[in-house]
């Protein structure tokens, strides 16, 4: 029997970090027991029966289909956790938690396939990660009313204004269409120069925007939508391979410079496909980047707040941040120009 946590699938020869393991698994290495909370989980079924996607040309039916989403995902409801506090940075709204004086802010971005989810909907996540680090999360402005790459602007916006400020170290996180947008972030830092994260989690991302989806499958945020259609609504006839929407197309020469990356993902995740070849081209640059696959478990198990694999996935996260980031951050060298330049 595996001395490891029920359910944690590392790299393959049972060793996390570096380079070690092989990414190219799509089966995870855990013993395969999932909780009582999670096969009661699956056995009603991983995802909500919620409202049909509307027309994506008709904004005020897509406000109100966002609406009443977010209600049915109990938007900011996070009972017995670290309160959100309301706040601006960078001109854009976003709401904060954790200790004030953490050794460590995580600037957080939700998913919901770039049309949905809010810093409320995320907090499921973000207070377990409050209970460690100083959490900011953003509500960025959101497809189809806003395409790409406003949403990206938003975190770059408050992202900088932080890190100017700061003399401790700032870090991203984000979970699916906010693992890519943190990662654009970082891109954007690495070929302009500006102040490198101190580290990246990425909770089973989005990073590949050319890779054909099933337009059978549902969601991963569980609306029943077409997957491409959401993330169609976000790049509006930008090239799907443009490295800032999809990471696993980003040249080599800026994939080398990302800081110390944790990518975790589930083998019953839609996804992780992705997040394994993205592992795969950034160790090939010589990034410093952990893959983390978890037997059995599926897109963004981490939102669950009755599982105990989600308490461990995040306290994992956290300790994976706060191991990985010491002292200020510095201006990184010049690296290559990306097509799109940082708002002013």
């Amino acid at each position: 029997m595996s001395d490891r946590p029920a359910n944690r699938a590392v790299n393959a020869g049972g060793r996390r970090g570096g380079h070690s393991g092989d990414p190219d698994r799509s089966e995870g290495r855990g013993d395969g027991r999932l909780s009582t909370e999670a096969l009661g989980r699956l056995d009603r079924g991983v995802r909500d029966q919620l409202p049909s996607l509307p027309d994506l040309a008709d904004h005020r039916a897509v406000r109100v289909w966002r609406e009443a989403i977010h209600r049915a995902w109990g938007e900011g409801i996070v009972s017995g956790e670290a309160d959100h506090v309301r706040g601006e940075l960078g001109g854009v709204p976003v709401r904060l938690a954790g200790p004030a004086d953490a050794p460590l802010t995580v600037v957080y971005a939700h998913g919901g396939g770039y049309v949905l989810g809010s810093a409320g909907v995320a907090a499921p996540i973000t207070a377990r990660l409050a209970r460690a680090v100083r959490v900011v999360s953003v509500d960025y402005r959101l497809a189809p009313e806003h395409p790409y790459p406003v949403a990206l602007d938003d975190l770059t916006a408050v992202y900088r204004t932080l890190a100017r400020a700061a003399d401790a170290p700032v870090a991203l996180a984000g979970d699916s269409a906010g693992g890519a947008l943190v990662v654009g972030v970082a891109l954007r830092m690495i070929a302009g120069g500006g102040p490198r994260p101190g580290a990246l989690v990425l909770f089973c991302p989005h990073l590949d925007h050319a890779e054909p989806r099933n337009p059978t499958d549902r969601d991963p945020a569980a609306t029943g939508a077409d997957p491409g259609a959401l993330a169609a609504a976000y790049r509006r006839g930008t090239d799907p391979r443009d490295p800032l929407l999809s990471p696993c197309h980003a040249d080599p020469a800026l994939l080398a410079g990302l800081p110390p990356t944790l990518v975790q993902s589930g083998t019953a995740d839609d996804l992780r496909h992705q997040a394994i070849r993205f592992v795969r081209r950034a160790r090939s640059a010589g990034a410093p980047v952990e893959l983390d696959l978890w037997e059995g478990l599926w897109h963004t198990w981490q939102y669950h707040r009755e599982l105990p694999e989600a308490d461990r996935a995040v306290a994992e996260a956290t300790a994976f941040l706060l191991g990985r980031t010491a002292g200020p951050m510095a201006a990184q060298p010049s690296r290559p120009e990306l097509p799109h330049t940082d708002p002013a």
